[in-house]
Order: C-alpha cells, then sequence, then structure tokens
C-alpha cells in the first residue's frame, strides 16, 4: 500500500476570526484516510486550539517572535523537510508570502506545490491594494490553484489580475450545521431573553459583528431608530467603537431597546431567538461566516449587496434580503417589508439551503479534490 502523502496547512495563528476558524473546520473534516496532515502555525494566539481535533494529525507552532525575525522561516524549512511535505496549503497571503520565503531563502530545491486560500475582496487601506499588487499576485503565480471563497471574490480578483484566471477555484465557506441547530439552542434563547426581560411579543433583530468602522453599526442604529417600539436590537461583539455606538444609542434614543451584549463564545442563543440577523457594512465582508450561522439556525438575514453575501441570501427567498450598500431608505424597507412566512413562500427554508451547499463538510471534500488534483499533476 502506497505511503500516504504528507500535506501541510500553513496559517499564521488560531485566533478567532473567520479564515481560521474556517481553516480548523476544513481540517476537522478531511477525511484522515487521504493523506498525513499537519499544521503550523507562527503567531502567538491560541485561541482555537481546543475546536482543532488534533487526533492523527501532527501541529506544531513556530514562533515568529518578531515583525522582522527570520529564524521562524528557516524552522518551517527544517519541518518541511523532516516530514516530507509535498503540498502546503496556505491560508491568506501572508501565509503564502511565509511559505514561499522559507523555501526560497534556503534555497531549498525540493519543489513543494503551494495552494493559497484567500479570503478578503476589497483592502480597508490603500497599503493593502499595493502589497496584493507588487507582492501577492506575483506569488499567486506559483500556486497550483488559488481558492476562492465566493464567486464575487474570485471574479474581483481575476478582473483586477487577469493572469490568476487558470488557477483560481471557488470553494463556498461552511458551517458546521450539526452544531448550528436551533432545536438544540431553543432553551439557552429562552433563557437569554428571560434575563433581558425582552418581552415575547417583541420582534428581535440581531447583529453578530465587532465594532470596527467598517461595520457601520451606526448606520444599524439609525435605520433601528426609525422601527416601531416593539422592535429590539441585540449586538454581539466587541471592539474600538463600542463605546462610541452606546453613546450614540443613547443620543437617538434608542438605548432602551437595544442590547449590547459584548464578546460571546457562543452566538447561538442570540440567533436562536432573533426573527432576523443584519448585517449594515460597507467594505470588507466577502461570504460572512456570521450569515451562514444564522441562515443554519433557520434565521433569515438582511445584508447589503457586497461580496458574495447574495449568493447565499438569493438561493431562496426565506433566506432574506439584501439592500443598496449604505443606501439607508434601502436598509429600512428591507426589514420592515420582509416577510419570513417561508410556509406560505412554499420555498426551501434557510436551514435546508446551507445543508444543501454551505455545510462544512462540502467545503471539506471540495478542498480535498482540489489538493489530491494539484499533488498530481506534474
Amino acid at each position: 500500500m502506497p505511503e500516504k502523502p504528507n500535506v501541510l496547512f500553513l496559517l499564521p495563528s488560531l485566533k478567532r476570526a473567520g479564515a481560521e476558524t474556517q481553516m480548523v473546520d476544513l481540517i476537522n473534516n478531511i477525511n484522515r484516510k487521504e493523506f498525513n496532515i499537519h499544521v503550523v502555525t507562527f503567531l502567538n494566539d491560541f485561541s482555537l486550539l481546543k475546536r482543532l481535533n488534533t487526533k492523527d494529525i501532527n501541529y506544531q507552532y513556530i514562533p515568529r517572535r518578531s515583525k522582522f525575525a527570520v529564524g521562524y522561516l528557516f524552522s518551517l524549512k527544517t519541518f518541511i523537510k523532516k516530514h516530507n511535505i509535498r503540498l502546503i496549503h496556505c491560508t491568506i497571503q501572508f501565509s503564502l508570502l511565509v511559505a514561499w520565503l522559507s523555501l526560497a531563502i534556503t534555497l531549498f530545491k525540493k519543489k513543494i506545490k503551494l495552494i493559497c486560500a484567500i479570503h478578503t475582496t476589497i483592502n480597508v487601506r490603500l497599503k493593502g491594494d499595493l502589497i496584493d499588487r507588487f507582492i501577492y499576485s506575483k506569488l499567486l503565480r506559483q500556486c497550483e490553484e488559488i481558492i476562492f471563497v465566493c464567486r464575487a471574490q474570485r471574479d474581483y480578483w481575476v478582473a483586477k489580475y487577469p493572469e490568476l484566471k487558470k488557477a483560481s477555484k471557488v470553494v463556498y465557506n461552511g458551517v458546521d450545521i450539526r452544531r448550528y441547530d436551533p432545536e438544540i439552542c431553543e432553551v439557552q434563547g429562552t433563557r437569554l431573553i428571560e434575563s433581558l426581560n425582552i418581552s415575547p411579543e417583541c420582534r428581535i433583530i440581531a447583529c453578530i459583528a465587532g465594532f470596527r468602522p467598517e461595520k457601520r453599526h451606526d448606520k444599524l442604529l439609525r435605520v433601528f431608530a426609525r422601527l416601531p417600539n416593539d422592535y429590539r436590537l441585540l449586538l454581539a461583539g466587541d471592539g474600538p467603537l463600542k463605546q462610541e455606538m452606546e453613546d450614540y444609542a443613547t443620543q437617538l434614543g434608542v438605548m432602551e431597546r437595544t442590547y449590547f451584549l459584548g464578546n460571546m463564545s457562543d452566538v447561538r442563543p442570540v440567533l436562536a431567538v432573533a426573527d432576523i440577523t443584519v448585517l449594515a457594512s460597507t467594505a470588507v465582508e466577502t461570504f460572512s461566516i456570521a450569515m451562514l450561522e444564522s441562515l443554519s439556525m433557520n434565521t433569515p438575514v438582511i445584508a447589503p449587496d457586497i461580496g458574495g453575501l447574495k449568493e447565499a441570501i438569493g438561493l431562496s427567498p426565506c433566506n432574506g434580503a439584501v439592500y443598496s450598500i449604505g443606501n439607508e431608505d434601502a436598509f429600512y424597507k428591507a426589514i420592515i417589508q420582509f416577510d419570513n412566512s417561508c410556509e406560505e413562500k412554499r420555498c426551501e427554508s434557510p436551514r435546508g439551503c446551507v445543508k444543501r451547499y454551505f455545510d462544512n463538510r462540502h467545503m471539506a471534500r471540495q478542498t480535498v479534490r482540489i489538493i489530491s488534483k494539484s499533488m498530481h499533476r506534474g
């Protein structure tokens, strides 16, 4: 029986963020019979380590001591050589740069195939665009495959860098539908509502997002202030603008109807009780994990027409609605007009759509096929 090939999954850290969460879910769902799995991180954040199923995988932390340190590149090269790595799957472009440098700086001659999974679309700052153009776009040309998380993201990148088209593949982000199941979260949701003294007759809107400028909680609060008094707003997350948004809610006169819940290790109770979840972002969103988690909990989503959000929401009228980016009137109307009566519409439920298209086991199977073809090519 031939020896299983060795594949390295390289990501900066195990911090609790979208790309890292997707990678942990991906690794957990890969059939261990396909190849030997190795995982390396190099930044000091291990928030997701307990979530990573380390059975039958080799995980190692190779510390990057400082911004300009290079010793970890040599350590990574040694790791690659010791474990006879045939392919490196890099999460985000920076991991690709680290992988490339670890091979190039030491004149490592063995041909190691590279795959990069990109999780961003539009950069927040000009610096990101310049790095993409002058560094990352050059490195991406050396990849066997480039994985994008939705069609809109792929089309955006290929329009800017047509030379990447041939290697481009789309593998949608996935969510654990076994974990995000409304039936197992009903009790916790009821307890949450009772603890907040919210009447069962109220309409509940939820937003799961960090308080950062691009998430535009200010727009959400202005729209919420226009809604009838029986609406309640649950905001889960933390960030540098949280206090400012609390002050703004007071200024708008909606603080008594708004609940700042802070960081929550488990947002399922919030999603379980929400009538809808909303996003107000004007940038950055590519294919929101919060959106998929909400849909998996059978909670519709109202979101801006940005990135690939409509690729999921548009699959069924029961999934929610998209509105023009930054248009507060359209945002308000989308909330008011949305009718989540799936029985009357006779459409597939939000959870049904997630199960069909965005189960993280689908994501794992598609990624395995890409890795296998890349290793056998050439």
